[in-house]
């Protein structure tokens, strides 16, 4: 077993890994960061993770259960996830990296709900002049499309952005180690978001403003999280209204290059 440290969002986290040498999913989504400056054991949170399951191959969708200790329980073929009844502990198995990567977006975001800290939204965040620009969109919408046509800007997502929503204060987008494919972590911790967009490939470039129920409800369904508990939910639904009340939100249609940003920024 190798024990390490990693942070994700503020919150550090502790992540046994139960093989002789780092398995190579952990390795490749942990491994290129460095541990948290600061650990606080009173207040950190541990992730027990093995290599196991089998491949989905008919496309199952996620059973969720209570467990009688008070925790849950969700379990896929390609992955089993089991969550402490406080949320600071978590076993993990799982079948390969894209089933490692979900399992984990999902804990986070559970985490994230229960400390009323913020959300994990189903997009990429580029780095402008200091700034986060989120692009949301469902798979195949051009998030990652958006992600690699925008370097050599810095990127903190390419798939699950973490957003912060500390009240009084505008949103902040950290660095997610929940990638996809671009692996090279950002080149700073946080940035505050200056806009979320909702993309549309297009062979024209267009923006348009979203407001209000609107931008609450493109936002919503974009949200990474499994329903379980009443009470989270509804702290996501609080959550979202929120960061849509707290930057604009727009619609963009664009082509495959980097020609947006002048429309953008």
């Amino acid at each position: 077993m190798e024990i390490f440290w990693r942070e994700i969002g503020e919150f550090a986290v502790r992540i046994n890994c139960l093989s002789e040498d780092r398995d190579r999913s952990v390795r490749r989504m942990f491994g290129a960061r460095r541990p948290p400056d600061r650990i606080d054991p009173a207040d950190s949170f541990e992730l027990t993770i093995r290599h196991g399951c089998e491949a989905n191959v008919q496309g199952l969708d996620t059973t969720v259960t209570k467990t009688p200790e008070g925790g849950w329980l969700f379990e896929r073929p390609d992955y089993r996830l089991e969550i402490s009844p406080d949320y600071r502990s978590a076993d993990i198995t799982y079948y390969d990296y894209i089933g490692l990567r979900c399992v984990l977006i999902n804990w986070f975001s559970a985490v994230a709900a229960r400390r009323n800290w913020g959300l994990v939204v189903h997009s990429s965040c580029v780095i402008h002049n200091g700034e986060a620009y989120l692009f949301a969109g469902y798979s195949g919408a051009g998030k990652t499309t958006v992600a690699t046509i925008s370097r050599p800007r810095g990127l903190l997502s390419d798939e699950a952005s973490l957003v912060k929503l500390a009240p009084d204060q505008p949103p902040l987008v950290y660095d997610s180690p929940m990638r996809s494919s671009l692996l090279q972590p950002a080149p700073v911790r946080c940035a505050p978001l200056k806009a979320v967009y909702f993309l549309r490939k297009s062979p024209f470039i267009r923006i348009h403003k979203i407001a209000g129920s609107q931008a609450f409800l493109y936002l919503f369904d974009k949200i990474w999280y499994w329903p379980h508990d009443p009470a989270l939910t509804a702290e996501m639904i609080r959550m979202s209204k929120r960061l849509v009340e707290s930057v604009p939100a727009y619609g963009l249609e664009f082509q495959k290059n980097d020609l947006f940003w002048e429309a953008i920024s």
